[in-house]
Order: structure tokens, then sequence, then C-alpha cells
């Protein structure tokens, strides 16, 4: 990762970073503000617990089994995120390069609960746990299926666009699909000439369609010419000169756009 170089920037805290001057506070920025707050207190305090008890009892947790795989799983947790900083790793698209060592800090977030169930706190542990999980569940079911698009208290804000002035949304411009269908619908032209500010997700996207609608999509490259214009902000997080009123379509997560459409004719 470290002799990995990546042209293109990314929009992060409100700015554009190029990929090679992406700084240590990229991956440990994502992870703090893309996970649920309650999973982030759970598996910290489970971690602050580990060393706590490790400096009491060092030689207990290097000859017991399973105090040592917990002191494994701080490891497989923090030294990959280390070792992206001190090698300057060029992350990007939130953290999914890191994803890998979320499993490691679920488990550190069990031995917390664990620890956390001993006191007399654990019914109240136990509520909060579960309406934290049934708000998240609720989330990922109603804004389906860009459930991705998450980010936790320490960012939302009822701000209109605010997050997408802020962090990349739809990287992947999976939204286009939903875009593409719904032109599909309202749109009964024998062909539709379509082009993206970023115009590869029109025509991935386009390969999930039925094969009679994917033969009505133009991918087109000219605007005098496109009967619309998709847009998930990506590297352009500001507002396209379209006027207001030739927005058709849009979906938003959290009060910002992860997609807009421009009906130009």
């Amino acid at each position: 990762m470290s002799r990995f170089h990546w042209d293109s920037y990314v929009l992060f805290m409100g700015n554009a970073v190029s990929g090679k001057e992406i700084g240590w506070k990229y991956g440990i920025t994502w992870f703090l503000i893309s996970n649920p707050l309650v999973y982030l207190l759970i598996g910290f305090t489970g971690t602050a617990l580990l060393i706590f008890y490790f400096i009491k009892k060092p030689v207990s947790y290097l000859t017991d089994k399973s105090k040592r795989n917990n002191l494994l799983y701080i490891g497989f947790f923090a030294c990959p995120l280390l070792v992206t900083i001190l090698a300057h790793s060029e992350l990007y698209d939130a953290w999914r390069h890191l994803y890998f060592i979320y499993p490691s800090f679920i488990m550190l977030g069990i031995f917390g609960l664990h620890e956390l169930f001993k006191t007399k706190a654990e019914k109240a542990i136990i509520a909060v746990i579960f309406i934290s999980t049934g708000l998240v569940a609720y989330f990922m079911v109603s804004n389906f299926p860009f459930e991705t698009v998450y980010f936790n208290e320490l960012v939302r804000s009822k701000e209109p666009e605010y997050l997408k002035k802020r962090f990349d949304l739809d990287y992947w411009g999976i939204s286009y699909r939903q875009g593409m269908e719904y032109v599909l619908k309202t749109n009964k032209a024998a062909k539709i000439n379509i082009i993206g500010y970023s115009n590869s997700p029109v025509f991935y996207n386009s390969l999930v369609l039925k094969p009679e609608d994917r033969e009505r999509i133009q991918n087109v490259q000219d605007t005098a010419i496109a009967d619309y214009f998709f847009t998930n902000y990506r590297n352009h997080p500001q507002d396209f000169s379209y006027p207001d009123s030739k927005i058709c379509y849009s979906i938003k997560i959290l009060n910002s756009s992860v997609l807009t459409i421009y009906k130009l004719k």
C-alpha cells in the first residue's frame, strides 16, 4: 500500500485532497465518523480495560491462551492502522482499505461488554445497546440500498447538504441505477441520452438493467445532445450551474444529496 500511488482526489473535511497528500488523520477520522457511537464506546472501553488489566498482570496475559488472544485483537486492530500511518499509505474512499481490522475491534467490544456486564449497570447497558442497534437497523432499512452512506452524530447536521460538502458519499455511483430506472419509467422514448459528471457509473450501472432497457440508454459525452445529466458529486461537491427547476429526481441521505438528475430536454 505504501508503494501504490493514486493520483485522483477525495473530499475530506470539506477539502479536495490528493491521494498523494492524504494525511494520517484520514483513516482514523473515517473510522470514528462512520461507525455508531455506541459501538465505538464499547470497543474502546474493551481496549482500555484490556490494556489496564495487562499492565496490572502482564505475565498472566502472556501465559494464558484466552487472555493472550485478547491481546492479539489489539494488535490486529491497531497495528495495520499504525503501519498505514508510518508508511504514508495512500488511503481513499473512506476507510475501505482497512475494513479487515473491524472484526478485531468487535472482539474488543465483546470483551468490554463481558466486563461491563459484571457491574450493576448491566441492564442499563443492555437497554442502550438495544436502542442503538434498533436505530442503526432502522437507518439501514429506510435508506436501502444506500445504507453505506452512514455517518454518526459526530458529524451529522440539520444543515442542508452538510455532508455532501465535506465528504465523499456515494463515491461508487451505485445510485445511478435507481436514477436510470426512474428515467426509463418516466420517459418512454426509444433512445435516452444520458451524460454523467463521471460517465463510468452510467456504463457500469446500465449493465444491471434488463437488456431491453439497456438498449434504450445511450451514454453520451456531449451535453448538447444529452436528455439528462447525472451526478453523484464525486470530485464535484459544488452545485452545478443548471437551475433547480431542471432537477427531476434526487436521492438524499441524512439531508445530503447522493444523486441528482437534471432534465436537459
